[in-house]
């Protein structure tokens, strides 16, 4: 179970966002492409909309991208349409996972992420 501590906030996403670049950095030295997934426990340091904002603003995009989750975001109460278009030039890798109108987890298709959106919108701005 996630503990939903999200105390000295600021400072945790600091730290973690040294963290990424620094391993992201040694990975890029070997050549290998790293990306970072958020998720949306109670307690993550990035789970709503103005922890992304930090997030995806700091992290060192010449060696890390962006993994989004289209049901973490929207369980951390985003428009996964928009986060995917805002940060799209960021984006490396998608996970994809479906959410209900209550927050609970669903099989991809039965919630209420619009995956074939999503797609249609990736294959559009390939970059």
């Amino acid at each position: 179970m996630h503990g939903t501590d999200r105390s000295n906030l600021h400072q945790r996403q600091a730290n973690a966002i040294a963290c990424i670049d620094a391993i992201t950095g040694r990975a890029a030295d070997l050549g290998i492409e790293c990306s970072f997934h958020p998720n949306s426990p109670a307690g993550s340091v990035f789970r709503i909309k103005e922890d992304y904002l930090v997030l995806l603003d700091s992290l060192d995009s010449r060696i890390v991208g962006f993994a989004p989750d289209a049901g973490h975001i929207a369980k951390g109460g985003m428009d996964a349409i928009e986060i995917f278009n805002t940060y799209r030039s960021l984006i490396k890798h998608i996970h994809f996972k479906d959410i209900t109108t209550s927050g609970g987890w669903a099989a991809m298709g039965a919630g209420i992420i619009d995956f074939p959106r999503i797609v249609t919108m990736m294959r559009d701005t390939r970059l």
